[in-house]
């Protein structure tokens, strides 16, 4: 049911083999609550119509990659090789994992052994400071990390916090951040769950939308 890709993130194949499935890093979209209880957020909405246009057509939609991201792509192997001394954990690039049982798909920042992931958030000494202050893994990152538990079946991942600071000032970087975060059977019901109502009226907008434009 699990077919791994090894490929490059962000590349072109990389963006093919997400092609109207939903992931990881949108599952928190796909948990919120809209202004009128019982209404999907719009940010689910919006999902769920780039899907069903990347189901119609074929075609990924390119995701919009601002400097904050761009930067985030840079550091990712200063902050993998810092983890991995860090913690003596060897850590395994993989390029993107498909569950084909659950319709969904994640792109951990790595493996670990037989039961951890690595997820990997650089931030601006702002935002990482927070962390630090707080010891704690930000909310917003829980629903993609234990979606990646559920998807791959691991047992636990470690956070990892990256401060990001200008070329020629590496010696004012703040420490980084590492919080093990554990399989939470109860929040992973609920992305189960909400996974699987969004692919149920996913696929049924499709066929309707294919039935009225291509048929």
């Amino acid at each position: 049911m699990i077919e791994i890709f090894d490929c490059e993130q962000t590349t072109a194949e990389w963006h093919s083999h997400r092609v109207g499935i939903p992931t990881a890093s949108m599952f928190r979209s796909l948990l919120a609550n809209g202004r009128k209880k019982g209404e999907p957020s719009v940010e689910r909405h919006k999902y769920m119509m780039r899907l069903v246009a990347e189901k119609m057509t074929g075609v990924p939609e390119e995701t919009f990659q601002n400097e904050h991201m761009i930067r985030g792509q840079e550091l990712e192997p200063e902050a993998r090789s810092w983890y991995q001394f860090e913690t003596n954990n060897e850590v395994q690039r993989v390029g993107f994992i498909k569950h084909h049982g659950f319709g969904a798909g994640c792109s951990p920042d790595g493996t670990i052994g037989e039961d951890g992931l690595l997820e990997i958030k650089t931030k601006l000494p702002n935002l990482h400071l927070d962390v630090l202050v707080e010891n704690e893994c930000p909310s917003e990152h829980l629903a993609q990390i234990q979606g990646c538990l559920w998807l791959t079946g691991r047992q636990w991942c470690d956070f990892v916090s990256f401060c990001y600071v200008p070329e020629g000032h590496e010696d004012r970087r703040l420490p980084g951040f590492i919080k093990r975060i554990y399989r939470d059977e109860e929040y992973i019901g609920r992305i189960s769950d909400a996974v699987k109502t969004f692919n149920e009226e996913l696929n049924v907008l499709t066929v309707q939308l294919m039935d009225r434009y291509f048929k």
